[in-house]
């Protein structure tokens, strides 16, 4: 006999899964891409008169 519920849950414990998976290998690392890129640009201007080198090297 086949139990409706238990096959119902399993299929949506592998919907999650694979949602997860979309999620963890593409957008998070676009995520960090652009949220480091957003924070570097906040940074940059605030530590670039705090060090000598600094204004050669930012971005």
């Amino acid at each position: 006999m086949v139990f409706v519920l238990k096959l119902a849950v399993n299929d949506l414990r592998n919907v999650i899964r694979d949602r997860m998976f979309v999620f963890l290998f593409f957008a998070y690392p676009v995520m960090l891409i652009v949220i480091s890129r957003i924070l570097v640009h906040l940074i940059a201007p605030r530590i670039e008169d705090m060090f000598p080198l600094a204004a050669n090297f930012s971005v």
